[in-house]
């Protein structure tokens, strides 16, 4: 099958991929989209085509809703946009030929003063958002399908609840979240999404939950919460557990995600952070990782390891 990037152009387009697969809408909201199919000859004289036919990214043979005749546009035709975007689904809609990928969309008219001109529009951020998110969905979702479990070295698991945030889609980040923990439930996450996690949590009312997962995204990495209140700190002098601990880590966080923070969101975070409890773990957590620092692998290293695990998932 050719590749899909999972373009989805319609702001109203139904559940997420990872659950039952909905049908899709193009830009111009009039018809729905099909996956690409096989190869066809452009020599074949065919019925009436409604959807373009894919191989490869490429438009082997579509035609308008109205009229009759088969336009062929294959990659010997020299009929392909130029702007450099390969395209992953078609469809016709309004006498158009719409082409979507991850870069933009173009539209070959069928305009009788312009027959097969081609029209190439840049996407708009919220779509190239949703490029993305649909694109982890689907990659997330054929591992299930091929392999019976996810293996996601990429990490995409870590972006689907984040990406719904930034597309104020709230609702649709609960169901992400929760989806991870039922699909993950012995991941300990990555701060940037713990802290997103906690954010979506916050603004559902939940701030029981919420101020778990802010803790957990603290504990996750020391540099975390002072970063987003813009009290920075410097490089502590500990053992730090893996890569996501160290301050370097921050540096991979798209500040897309922490300018979901609004300014009285940070204040309910600083006021954890600044409490008794935040205060203790914390402290608790430098001291542990100090000690860490050198020592031999031993019943005493076993012991402070497993103390910082249960801190940590707490």
């Amino acid at each position: 099958m050719p590749a899909d990037d999972g373009l989805r152009l319609d702001e109203n387009e139904g559940t997420s991929p990872l659950g039952p697969e909905p049908r899709e809408r193009d830009p111009e909201g009039s018809v729905e989209r099909r996956e690409p199919g096989p190869r066809m000859p452009v020599d074949v004289d065919r019925e009436l085509l409604t959807e373009g036919q894919l191989h490869d990214g490429l438009v082997l043979s579509a035609t308008e809703q109205r009229g009759g005749a088969v336009q062929n546009r294959d990659e010997e035709d020299g009929q392909r946009p130029q702007h450099g975007a390969r395209f992953c689904s078609a469809s016709v809609a309004k006498g158009r030929l719409i082409l979507a990928g991850s870069q933009g969309y173009a539209r070959w008219t069928s305009d009788e003063d312009a027959p097969g001109s081609c029209l190439a529009l840049p996407l708009t951020e919220e779509q190239k958002i949703r490029s993305r998110l649909r694109r982890y969905e689907r990659a997330l979702a054929q591992e299930k399908r091929d392999l019976g479990s996810y293996r996601d070295g990429a990490g995409k698991r870590y972006e689907i609840g984040p990406h719904y945030m930034l597309l104020g889609e709230n609702e649709g980040a609960i169901a992400a979240f929760g989806w991870f923990e039922r699909e993950f439930d012995d991941d300990v996450g990555r701060p940037d999404h713990l802290l997103c996690w906690s954010l979506a949590l916050h603004r559902t009312g939940d701030d029981v939950g919420a101020a778990k997962k802010l803790r957990q995204a603290m504990l996750s990495n020391l540099y975390l919460l002072p970063h987003l209140l813009g009290r920075p700190i410097s490089k502590l002098d500990i053992w730090h557990g893996s890569s996501d601990e160290e301050p370097d880590f921050l540096e991979q966080i798209p500040e897309s995600y922490l300018d979901l923070w609004r300014g009285e969101e940070k204040d309910w975070a600083a006021g954890l952070y600044e409490s008794a409890a935040f205060r203790d773990a914390r402290e608790r957590t430098i001291e542990i990782c100090w000690r860490l620092d050198g020592l031999r692998p031993g019943p005493e290293r076993s012991a402070l390891v497993r103390e910082l695990s249960r801190m940590q998932h707490a």
